[in-house]
């Protein structure tokens, strides 16, 4: 069954600190201190998406409303494969995101909207290149298809955000129905709906406190595989975030906990889907020298599932459970009049070389490279 992650699940970061095409984490834009100026990375990352740590450029994709007024331009580098871009100008944003599994598959999504102290919204439309082998004409045949189209929006209320998406995602490995050749394509076709509403709150800049976010998903998955009735899968997903925010001597320490519930029933394989996860993690804001600043953190992830892998009746129940290697990033920040620049490590930092956590290796070294600029 075609997973999709809560954090966006776009995650926006727990279930496998996934790219932006899937509902993102809800990071939080804390007004930024001296050291952090003139905006925090594009990607929350390094800070493990703590509800309560200063955001980037990138969370006017989820609360536009609480970005409004900025003048700034950025970008970022992770791997060969992925990229993003970002400009917001008083009033306006457009950002682009591109991201590629391996080469075979590509997605570049490209947002735009209005952000005003009282609402904000955008429009995401993504596009997709997908290569597959056709066994007919022996040869690797790229579609291309319109696999995204999201609309969101936000508005302040009662000293807290109030956000929502209105989604609907056809993914990149079933982007077509068809081979240019005729021949049948062994991945049918699937169509997601999603409806999400969520609500956070954070403490003031440089100020100790607690720091939460909480949104429901609601929505249908509906399959099409070539003459058998259409099935629907209905998904119903709960997503929260608690952390706390201690400072101390200019460090900053953030701790916190992720929790989430994912429900699906419907008539397709699987007929029930359950699962409940809870990751705990930690973070460190520190300050070094002058322009120089260590960030990083680490979390730790737990997940239960329940499964009916039998279609149709009799039902036969199967339960996992996982938990994941320590996971985690580490990098350094430089920022100067009105720039900043950080890079990162991620993930394999803690398990790559001598594998002194996990004793396997979970990924590579390489993480990320952000640049921003304030235009103010």
């Amino acid at each position: 069954m075609k997973r999709f992650t809560i954090l966006a699940l776009t995650a926006t970061a727990v279930m496998a600190q996934v790219p932006a095409t899937a509902a993102p984490v809800a990071a939080t834009p804390v007004a930024t201190a001296a050291e952090e100026a003139p905006l925090a990375p594009i990607s929350m990352q390094l800070l493990q998406n703590h509800p309560g740590a200063p955001t980037g450029v990138e969370d006017v994709l989820l609360v536009p409303s609480a970005n409004a007024g900025q003048k700034a331009v950025a970008f970022q580098w992770s791997d060969p494969n992925n990229a993003e871009a970002y400009i917001l100008w008083k009033n306006y944003f457009a950002a682009a995101q591109h991201t590629s599994g391996g080469g075979t598959d590509a997605q570049t999504i490209a947002s735009f909207g209005l952000m005003y102290p009282v609402w904000g919204a955008g429009l995401s439309l993504a596009y997709s290149d997908s290569s597959h082998e056709d066994p007919a004409s022996n040869q690797t045949v790229t579609y291309h298809a319109l696999s995204e189209a999201k609309l969101f929006g936000s508005f302040g209320w009662n000293g807290k955000d109030v956000y929502g998406s209105l989604l609907w995602m056809k993914p990149t490995d079933n982007v077509v129905t068809t081979p240019a050749s005729g021949s049948s394509n062994t991945n049918p076709r699937t169509d997601d709906v999603l409806l999400t509403v969520g609500i956070r709150k954070y403490p003031a800049a440089g100020v100790e406190g607690s720091a939460w976010s909480g949104q429901t998903t609601l929505g249908y998955e509906y399959f099409r595989p070539a003459g058998e009735q259409n099935p629907i899968m209905w998904i119903a997903q709960v997503y929260g975030q608690y952390g706390y925010v201690f400072i101390t001597d200019g460090i900053t320490f953030l701790p916190g906990v992720d929790a989430y519930v994912d429900y699906r029933n419907g008539t397709a394989d699987p007929d029930y889907y359950a699962a409940i996860g809870v990751s705990p993690y930690a973070a460190l804001i520190l300050p070094l020298y002058e322009h120089w600043t260590l960030k990083g953190g680490a979390r730790y992830f737990v997940e239960q599932t329940l499964n009916d892998v039998q279609q149709g009746k009799p039902s036969d129940f199967r339960d996992r459970g996982i938990i994941s290697n320590t996971n985690g990033s580490v990098g350094l920040r430089y920022t100067r009049n009105r720039w900043a620049l950080e890079g990162s490590i991620a993930n394999g930092f803690l398990s790559n070389g001598p594998y002194f956590i996990s004793g396997t290796p979970t990924g590579g070294m390489i993480g990320s490279l952000a640049l921003t600029v304030n235009l103010k």
